[in-house]
């Protein structure tokens, strides 16, 4: 019995994978264009300076669009929840 090296687990799993995930891309609902949205905190989403294809061939506009516009978005929304003052159900003495 031959063993399996690294490289070739890899590519199994990625196989496996993709397999898996394909029914759930194929039907996956076309997301919402991204709109800028307005800041609620201190904190802003910045633009990129770049455009999202400056990185072509090795990152992909739509990887850039993706990481910038949900990802980038998301952890500047979570810092403002976490600006936002804690209210207390107690009154202020």
């Amino acid at each position: 019995m031959s063993s399996m090296s690294r490289r070739h687990l890899m590519f199994a799993a990625t196989g496996i994978a993709a397999v898996a995930a394909a029914p759930r891309i194929v039907f996956a609902q076309a997301a919402a264009p991204a709109a800028p949205a307005a800041a609620s905190g201190p904190f802003a989403v910045p633009p990129l300076g770049y455009p999202t294809n400056a990185f072509e061939p090795h990152i992909d506009a739509k990887t850039m669009e993706i990481h910038h516009d949900r990802h980038h978005a998301a952890y500047v929304t979570n810092l403002n929840n976490l600006a936002k003052p804690i209210r207390s159900s107690e009154p202020a003495p």
